[in-house]
């Protein structure tokens, strides 16, 4: 309704004149827009104008089709890492509680699964797997059960396997006796690990950072180690990725911020976040020539994150354009041109909302219910995505107990072991 008030100031004569003057200039005006629209639409409609470009159209981004079938495996405690390798596949976890012993199955399919066999001890916690120069490694790190304020004794873990089949331990020389080994990735016959150096904390992964310095390990056999840490200040280092080029990038903060270093032929070059704002790189991995690095704040492990590319020039590049994007960053991964994000390993946070993000190059992220369709309860929640053999599988638990997920076109296409 508007608020203007009409004050009549003539008689109703000359107000009806006008009146049909004003009326005949609105049919006027009406049957001139329909000849210039009726103009518009012929020539719009004309066999002259050209054709839009199909190639030229952006496809929009849609999570990929089909159901999760869950794949259920006995035991407690949720997958922590997983492997494919040409033998198959291969997923590492970590129990629950402090004393819980870790846990490897196999599959050469990825349809009927088989547990393995290792010297693990209570405590031990996998972090990582990896192909080794003889097999494959397994990385990690065991906690002491005689906490001390929320800390306890550390203890780094290697293990080795010639086929996956069964694991032994290895001797880690080089390793400070208090290491801590929070992540791990080989190629080309080199192995590079992060974490730190000093006590643990009851929550796996998270570094009680006055009592911690970060460390920056690597190796050429998963047995003799050497001290590869970058100068300077370094407050963590989260993530560890290798690009296709074989150069090592590691991600988390210094005391300036967000920061990315680049190993290449026993050299680091230092990229920091040029926004930086008391956050950390929590996770990267590499999509096309672009490196892609989540950061996070270090107050607020739950806000909200943000995305970056760091292209050839080494400039970071903003990307995200949506409202909707993870709420955590424990990990993030490229697989099949998109990106998979989600929550880390936890022994005492219950995930709510998607389980699992998936974005195009960062840009915009859609949330993913692995339970679409059933119960939510026991919640699950996801720790890593690949792929395998042309198939998506997800990784993590559900509930107290390790579980995975098939995408496929027919639920029933997928069994559990």
């Amino acid at each position: 309704m508007s608020d203007r008030i009409l004050i009549e100031t003539s008689d109703p004569d000359e107000r009806t004149d006008a009146a049909r003057r004003s009326w005949r200039g609105v049919a006027l005006a009406t049957v001139a827009i329909a000849i210039v629209g009726w103009s518009l639409a012929a020539t719009t409609n004309s066999s002259e104008a050209p054709e839009p470009d199909p190639t030229l159209l952006t496809e929009p981004f849609s999570p990929p089709d089909g159901a999760w079938s869950e794949i259920e495996f006995s035991g407690e405690g949720a997958f922590t890492t997983v492997l494919e390798t040409d033998e198959g596949l291969f997923a590492a976890g970590s129990g629950r509680k402090v004393d819980s012993t870790p846990f490897v199955w196999a599959s050469p399919d990825g349809i009927t699964w088989e547990e393995t066999s290792g010297p693990w001890q209570p405590g031990d916690i996998i972090v990582a797997l990896g192909k080794g120069p003889a097999g494959f490694l397994a990385g990690g790190y065991q906690i002491g059960r005689a906490f001390r304020g929320g800390l306890t004794d550390s203890l780094p873990k290697i293990w080795s396997s010639t086929d996956g089949s069964s694991w032994d331990l290895e001797p880690t020389t080089g390793l400070p006796s208090d290491a801590v080994i929070t992540g791990m990735t080989a190629v080309a016959g080199e192995v590079v690990a992060i974490g730190w150096q000093g006590p643990a904390a009851l929550e796996p992964l998270a570094a009680p950072v006055q009592e911690a310095s970060p460390r920056v390990w690597s190796s050429s056999d998963g047995s003799d180690w050497t001290d590869v840490t970058p100068d300077g200040e370094a407050t963590w280092f989260a993530d560890v990725a290798i690009t296709p080029t074989g150069l090592a990038v590691v991600g988390g903060a210094d005391d300036r911020g967000p920061a990315i270093w680049m190993l290449e032929q026993g050299t680091w070059t230092h990229l920091p976040n040029p926004q930086a704002d008391a956050e950390t790189v929590s996770a990267l991995t590499w999509v096309d020539d672009a490196i892609i690095a989540l950061t996070r704040s270090i107050t607020d492990p739950e806000a909200l994150v943000s995305a970056w590319s760091i292209g050839p020039d080494r400039t970071w590049t903003p990307t995200l354009t949506g409202i909707e994007r993870p709420g955590t960053s424990g990990w993030v991964e490229a697989v099949d041109g998109s990106l998979f994000a989600a929550s880390g390993f936890s022994r005492s946070v219950i995930s709510t909302g998607p389980e699992v993000f998936v974005s195009r190059s960062g840009e915009e992220w859609i949330g993913v219910e692995v339970t679409a369709g059933v119960t939510p309860w026991p919640p699950p929640r996801i720790t890593a995505v690949i792929d395998f053999r042309g198939e998506l599988y997800a990784f993590g638990s559900r509930g107290p107990s390790p579980a995975a997920w098939q995408l496929a076109d027919d639920p029933e296409d997928s069994t559990g072991p």
